[in-house]
């Protein structure tokens, strides 16, 4: 059992959590939500090699949001993902980020579809971040035969495909959480974006881009497989196309 060099616990408040980790430069920089304010913000902080915080910074005001995931940015900086809500009255949004060494931010972006999202994982994909997560969208996730539909976002069309070539299209008017994975540009554009899944709650916990340029997703599905809640694999090609697919 490996012995403990050092440990910090930072004051976060109740409902408050670190979720995510990344190595940069001898420094930890870590992830989630200070709720110390009585709303839980997006938070993150580093710390030394000695354990000894260095910069940390929290959200401006919003109702809830948290951070997921953070990855070190080759030549300097951190990307996160995670969730936000704008205030009670509205739905929450897939929230990413792109900081400098000092987590100061460069860029943010809502994406996701137009309701519920959360971003669970992330990853590097060359100059381009993958992030991959959950939509609790009405009628804009799937088609219930385990494939997705092209659905209007913001103006432009998210290019999703059909899983299931050799059935027809089985319109859902609601449905529990959907497998939804985007890639990003360096500059926060999203270049595709896509849901897949069946009805019931599906969700990806991991994202890794293969040396081939593909992307594997996995998670849990409660929509496939044997019954229950089931592991989950897939892989897309680099434009989100997919390449296989197995629970």
């Amino acid at each position: 059992m490996g012995n403990v060099v050092w440990k910090v616990e930072p004051a976060l408040g109740a409902g408050g959590a670190i979720t995510g980790v990344a190595e940069s430069g001898g420094e930890v920089a870590v992830c989630g939500s200070n709720c110390l304010s009585g709303k839980c913000l997006l938070w993150s902080a580093k710390y030394s090699s000695a354990g000894k915080e260095s910069v940390t910074n929290t959200g401006t005001a919003v109702y809830l949001g948290r951070y997921h995931a953070i990855l070190a940015v080759p030549g300097g900086g951190f990307f996160l993902a995670g969730r936000q809500y704008i205030d009670s009255s509205k739905l929450d949004d897939g929230f990413v980020a792109l900081t400098d060494n000092a987590l100061v931010g460069k860029w943010t972006a809502a994406t996701g579809l137009v309701g519920n999202d959360n971003w669970n994982a992330a990853a590097l994909a060359g100059s381009d971040f993958v992030v991959a997560g959950w939509s609790a969208t009405a009628n804009a996730g799937h088609d219930g035969l385990g494939g997705c539909r092209n659905t209007p976002i913001s103006g432009f069309l998210i290019q999703c495909y059909q899983l299931v070539t050799r059935q027809k299209w089985l319109k859902k008017k609601r449905f529990s959480d959907s497998l939804l994975v985007a890639r990003i540009s360096s500059a926060g554009g999203v270049k595709w974006q896509r849901t897949c899944g069946d009805v019931g709650k599906d969700e990806f916990n991991a994202v890794v881009a293969l040396a081939n340029g593909d992307i594997g997703l996995a998670g849990v599905t409660g929509s496939k497989g044997k019954g229950g809640n089931d592991g989950w694999f897939v892989r897309l090609v680099a434009i989100g196309e997919l390449a296989d697919d197995r629970a």
